[in-house]
């Protein structure tokens, strides 16, 4: 009987129905492929450098008043101009530490030293508070904020100024100088790599303001990436290469936009995957707006009870991002982002499209994340919503229509990650320990599953096969040694990871534990990564490789 037979009941019937092998075969492909996207899309995203802020004043706000025996008492004390500063910073309520006291010199300095050390904390280093003339005799203390404002913001001669300020800096002529508004510019336009920037503040011409001068160097707009790595599959091939072209700054809006594309490099028959995307990342003041689009295409060989077919897949998505700074002070910051995906599969064998398999998704994801500085090291934590929406021409997948998965496929994530730089005998180390949990209500279609093993998730596993659920979460330690000699890091990394709630049975077991040693480096402008790992705990039956080579090289013009 030859395949063509076949193809009524592969087009009528789902998945599952066909052979468990090649059913999960070609789920773990799906798998493989959207984690080794999201890596990439990370990997290839230019970040920038953070501005971390400093504290700028020392004073103790608990305060320490001085009081006689016989004085004039402060039974009310009025902030003038305070209502042109945020509420949150509570001048009042420190103020108000000094009712009760006595209306001398000595109190009176102090509380304005409490009040200014409070403003300057919050950023606003210029203001300042003053003291007016007061009617002696009432126990009435008048206190006056004088506001500092911006003056004139310019670059310094000989600049490169093919930057719109207003777009980079969320300040103006006439604002409240704000320390950490000018740490935000900064950082929007310290984003752009061969790029050097130095911010300066002068006296301005106007009593209470402050100029702003910008100074700015940049001696490219363009960039070129290639790599080459093995984190393939087996089924389509393992060793990759591929390219991207970067523009930085194209619209002078401290903006990055790459174009890349990759392929397998085994060329083998019916059996490859080709990858392309490109990203655009524009901030303005306090938001920042991110836009991907990607297109994967792979495909793998399968073998039947009554023939071999060629099966291959398409996956396209599209997202569109904005983000918004909540807050910032001298040591953390919060983000709020909302992003719309879209992503459409599409599976074919030998050439005819298996029509249940169509997948049109549409999902709403909203993000709160933060980071706080350590005096040594760093803090962050996210945590993200997810469910799918009608829009865009989202439509139920065959599984949610007769498999029991639910339509809205709701998932909630949290992200907790460190880094904890210390010296030990005389020798720089770290220690990045990471939790990721995914939680959910609903069951979920495969690509939205949770998925450990592999060198994305439980290190130590060749990634060929994983452990899929709705819930989960995985913890990684790495242990980090700085070795001076030709900027290498040496690391040493165990992980553990658990399904929570698996949606059928298939899989053997709920949970994994891998390790793994590495080295990182750069020699010659080309960064490399090169790793061994093993399994330390798999379930009975679990297939994986005993010992997992890997590496990635990527060298950057």
């Amino acid at each position: 009987m030859g395949y063509w037979l076949l193809f009524p009941a592969l087009l009528i019937l789902p998945v599952r129905s066909f052979a468990s092998s090649a059913a999960v075969m070609i789920e773990q492909q799906s798998l493989h492929q959207q984690a080794q996207q999201k890596a990439r899309q990370q990997s290839l995203a230019t970040t920038g450098r953070a501005v971390q802020g400093s504290v700028t004043a020392d004073g103790d706000e608990a305060g320490a008043f001085i009081d006689t025996e016989e004085c004039l008492k402060i039974t009310r004390i009025r902030l003038e101009n305070q209502h042109d500063l945020p509420f949150w910073l509570s001048l009042q309520r420190i103020a108000d530490r000094a009712v009760g006291r006595c209306l001398n010199a000595p109190n009176v300095r102090h509380l304005v030293r409490l009040l200014e050390n409070r403003m300057m904390k919050a950023g606003y280093i210029t203001s300042r508070v003053s003291v007016p003339q007061q009617q002696a005799g009432d126990g009435d203390l008048r206190l006056r904020i004088d506001i500092g404002r911006v003056g004139n913001i310019a670059f310094s001669t000989g600049s490169s100024d093919n930057v719109r300020l207003a777009a980079a800096l969320p300040l103006h002529p006439g604002d409240r100088l704000d320390l950490r508004a000018v740490e935000q510019g900064l950082e929007n336009m310290q984003r752009i790599p061969h790029a050097d920037v130095a911010i300066q503040l002068a006296p301005g011409a106007r009593p209470g303001s402050s100029d702003i001068t910008i100074t700015r160097r940049q001696s490219r707009g363009w960039r070129a990436a290639f790599w080459l790595d093995d984190a393939g599959s087996r089924y389509t091939g393992r060793y990759q290469g591929g390219v991207a072209f970067y523009l930085d700054n194209p619209l002078a809006l401290n903006d990055l936009f790459y174009l890349s594309c990759s392929r397998t490099l085994d060329n083998q028959p019916q059996r490859g995957s080709r990858s392309y995307a490109l990203w655009y990342s524009a901030p303005y003041g306090y938001w920042l707006l991110d836009l991907y689009a990607s297109a994967n295409r792979y495909s793998q060989p399968l073998s039947g009870d009554l023939a071999d077919y060629a099966w291959r897949g398409n996956s396209d998505n599209l997202s569109v991002q904005l983000g918004r700074l909540l807050h910032r002070d001298a040591t953390q910051k919060t983000t709020l982002s909302a992003r719309v995906s879209q992503r459409r599969y599409r599976y074919f064998l030998n050439d005819t499209e298996i029509a249940l398999q169509q997948k049109t998704l549409t999902h709403l994801h909203l993000a709160l994340a933060h980071r706080h500085y350590l005096l040594n090291g760093a803090v962050d934590a996210t945590l993200g919503l997810q469910r799918n929406t009608p829009w865009f021409g989202s439509r139920p997948t065959a599984e949610m229509r007769y498999s029991g998965y639910h339509r809205a496929g709701r998932l909630a994530t949290l992200d907790l990650q460190a880094w904890l730089p210390f010296q030990l005998a005389g020798g720089s180390m770290s220690y990045q320990p990471r939790l990721l949990l995914q939680a959910a209500p609903d069951k979920l279609v495969t690509q939205d599953r949770f998925s450990i093993g592999g060198r994305w998730s439980v290190r130590g596993f060749d990634g060929e096969r994983s452990l899929t659920g709705s819930s989960g979460w995985f913890l990684s330690h790495t242990l980090t040694l700085d070795l001076p000699q030709r900027d290498r890091q040496l690391y040493i990394g165990a992980d553990y990871g658990r399904i929570l709630r698996r949606d059928d049975g298939a899989e053997p077991g709920k949970e994994l534990a891998g390790g793994v040693v590495g080295l990182r480096g750069e020699r010659w402008r080309t960064g490399y990564h090169l790793f061994a790992g093993a399994p330390l705990w798999k379930p009975a039956g679990f297939r994986t490789n005993a010992l997992t080579l890997g590496f990635h090289l990527q060298w950057e013009y």
